[in-house]
């Protein structure tokens, strides 16, 4: 049953760019559905209005790069647009670990609690000293996935009662199997995601490297569609050139919603073989859970992942598709595999669109969210 509440939910941006934003606006709207009323503040976004029916206040033009510089600016700003409000409030939410001191330092100031979104590389680094007060003070702290769950879990004396997973959820009417309009001459793997140079473990270079072996063990050649746009495009291009695979490597970019459930209905396997690691300089790398294999999966496709991060929970291994260790080797045998049986995707693309339904579907994460807000007060 719906309750009335008030809530401010802060987060860096209240955009569909990426799985953090996606699942912000996501979780936004479960709690207007759930009888919230949200105010919600993107950081870096220069447009107040509404976002998707959210009434949004927007504090800052978008930055070219997090730079320590703009981090520690954008602090001091979001610090400041808090002390003016003057709006009751039930509860604050926190889109993203960055901003947590600022609203930990408002929400207390009000007397109310406050909760903490994690998602992944952001939460698995070291954590400083503000951020780690301002955490150790959350009421609820809701991870996308086991693995970053426990990643925070375990730092924490007494987070056994406190963090609470939610994972994202997918549209199962918009994301659903589909005849499509893209034309395919010949089998195809697909990768969805951004081609940043910050995030060169999501696995391109690992396809590409495989497209030779895998198009001489099926005895035909194959294609490999890359959506998505960035500062590390440029370099995947000139890497598909020096493989001499450029011919069978499409950058498709950034495409439309619409465009996007047709290429998904058009591949044969979807394919993101994220590895999750600690850098030397105390940052990672990786999938908090990766919310494009679901959206692949909700269009009947069988997903290949690597068996590391929260990929982990997006994927049953043999049932919806296959996590493999992220090597070319592992890569290449598991296109083979899938690839060359379709009998085994389409069971893998029945099985994965269920498996989406029953876990990940608006109703479920809505439920989840439910179940939160009935702790309001507790």
């Amino acid at each position: 049953m719906a309750r009335s509440f008030r809530a401010l939910f802060v987060s860096l941006h209240f955009e569909r760019l990426g799985g953090l934003e996606i699942y912000n606006l996501d979780a936004a709207k479960s709690l207007v559905r759930l009888g919230g009323q949200i105010t919600a503040v993107s950081v870096l976004t220069s447009n107040t209005g509404l976002r998707e029916g959210i009434p949004t206040r927007a504090l800052l033009p978008k930055p070219r790069g997090l730079r320590r510089l703009y981090i520690r600016h954008w602090q001091r700003v979001l610090a400041l647009f808090l002390s003016t409000l003057r709006c009751s409030y039930d509860l604050a939410i926190v889109g993203h670990l960055f901003a947590l001191p600022q609203v930990a330092a408002f929400a207390r100031q009000r007397g109310i609690p406050y909760w903490l979104c994690v998602f992944g590389i952001e939460a698995w680094s070291d954590w400083s000293e503000p951020v780690r007060q301002a955490i150790l003070g959350c009421d609820r702290i809701v991870s996308i996935s086991r693995f970053t769950a426990d990643s925070v879990h375990r730092r924490l004396d007494n987070g056994a009662n406190r963090v609470v997973i939610i994972p994202p959820m997918v549209d199962v009417n918009v994301f659903a199997p589909r005849l499509s309009r893209v034309p395919k001459a010949m089998p195809c793997a697909l990768t969805v995601g951004r081609l940043s140079t910050a995030e060169r473990y999501k696995g391109h270079d690992l396809i590409m490297s495989a497209i030779p072996s895998v198009a001489k063990t099926l005895g035909q050649p194959i294609e490999y569609w890359i959506v998505g746009d960035g500062d590390d495009r440029p370099r995947l291009e000139a890497f598909a050139e020096a493989l001499f695979v450029s011919d069978r490597v499409k950058f498709l970019g950034r495409v439309s919603l619409e465009d996007l459930v047709d290429i998904y209905n058009a591949c044969d396997v979807f394919i993101m073989p994220s590895r999750v690691e600690e850098r030397a300089d105390g940052t990672w790398c990786g999938e908090g859970f990766g919310i494009v294999y679901i959206e692949a999966a909700a269009c009947g496709k069988p997903v290949i992942a690597a068996n590391q991060g929260g990929a982990i929970d997006a994927v049953q291994h043999g049932v919806t598709g296959l996590l493999v260790n992220p090597t070319q080797e592992a890569v290449g045998e598991a296109l083979c595999q899938l690839l060359a049986d379709q009998q085994t995707r389409r069971r893998m693309g029945e099985a994965g669109r269920q498996f989406v339904i029953e876990n990940f579907s608006q109703g479920v994460f809505d439920q989840r969210w439910a179940r939160l807000v009935a702790s309001l007060g507790e």
